[in-house]
């Protein structure tokens, strides 16, 4: 099984995570670690990777960092 993509970024004062390939945010937060935490609940047959995006600066949409949970995928 291949592991669920969500991409997060925050956009209009928000956090989101989008499973890759959808139109609405899965998850909606108002903190990156509320963000963190709720991901980390995700638990679909495979695992989730977490890919997040820069909200700031010259960077800005760009990928900063992915994560996979459980850490052993």
């Amino acid at each position: 099984m291949s592991l669920k993509k969500y991409h997060i970024a925050k956009k209009e004062g928000e956090w989101k995570a989008t499973a890759e390939g959808a139109s609405k945010a899965a998850i909606v937060t108002n903190s990156l670690e509320k963000m963190e935490r709720e991901v980390k609940k995700l638990n679909p047959e495979g695992g989730v990777s977490a890919i997040y995006h820069s909200s700031k600066g010259d960077n800005k949409g760009k990928i900063r960092e992915e994560r996979t949970y459980p850490r052993s995928k």
